[in-house]
């Protein structure tokens, strides 16, 4: 009985990891990156940019792992 205890307790963590990696955490990786990269596309002198902006976005997305 206790065994099946640890063993549920472990696969809950695990699901849990593994829900925090592969969703939580991309979404607010995403959600920094989009900020970031306009804020720095755009400015008062130009208007935005929609090719920095997109380079900056990806750019950001591979430095942080995501691509």
């Amino acid at each position: 009985m206790r065994r099946k205890v640890w063993l549920m307790a472990l696969v809950v963590l695990l699901l849990g990891f593994l829900f925090y990696w592969f969703q939580v955490r991309p979404s607010q990786i995403k959600k920094t990156c989009s900020s970031y990269a306009e804020e720095q596309a755009c400015n008062d002198y130009d208007g935005c940019i929609k090719t920095k902006y997109d380079f900056r976005y990806d750019k950001c997305l591979h430095e942080k792992g995501l691509k």
